[in-house]
């Protein structure tokens, strides 16, 4: 079996920003967990667990299913935010927002990935159906405790600075490696990528 989702890789010189303002904004106990450029992505679909000799269906039905979908224009990188809350981080992440015309396309890029993937058994979990849609970039893991107890004060992370625009160039299938010796870098394997279309200018 391979552990595997969909999602929306961030380009180097965005995830560049975004670790720059994180390692700023944490202290180093905290930053010790921060994520590789190469980790970097925003989640659409979170298939879990697949059996790895459907994983060659998998990607013709993707490449069929994402011809001619448009890329979004997402802002990232001003406002901090933390899973399961605030008060007791365990992933920290970045806060992503559809700005412009383009409104509505990541629902769109969202709602073919879980098709492709629902075609090859995958059903949504009762609570996954419940739970909203937050567009986000994990940028750093950590099992500090929060400002108050022994451990690290992530304040400084719920304002992360200016904006930045990413413009996502593909859709991509993820592999996740469960092994908890990865570092940076070493967490996800691109399987295949496909490009979404880009309005010259």
């Amino acid at each position: 079996m391979k552990r595997l989702f969909f999602g929306l890789s961030v380009d180097p010189v965005v995830g560049s920003a975004l670790i720059r303002a994180a390692r700023r904004s944490l202290d180093e106990r905290a930053a010790s967990g921060i994520y590789g450029e190469d980790d970097l992505h925003l989640t659409l679909t979170f298939v879990g667990d697949f059996p790895a000799d459907k994983v060659k269906s998998l990607i013709a039905t993707a490449t069929y299913e994402f011809k001619a979908l448009w890329a979004p224009e997402l802002l990232v990188g001003g406002q901090g935010g933390a899973f399961p809350s605030k008060e007791s981080p365990r992933a920290l992440f970045s806060v992503v927002e559809e700005t412009g015309e383009t409104i509505g396309r990541l629902a769109t890029l969202r709602n073919r990935t879980h098709q492709v993937a629902m075609s090859h058994g995958w059903r949504a979990t009762p609570a996954e159906r419940r739970r909203a849609f937050r567009p986000h970039v994990t940028l750093a893991r950590t099992d500090a405790t929060p400002s108050g107890g022994e451990g690290s004060d992530f304040s400084d992370f719920w304002d992360l600075g200016a904006e930045r625009r990413w413009l996502p160039l593909d859709i991509t299938l993820y592999q996740s490696d469960t092994d908890p010796n990865k570092g940076p870098g070493d967490r996800y394997r691109q399987l295949a990528a496909w490009p979404l279309a880009v309005r010259p200018g």
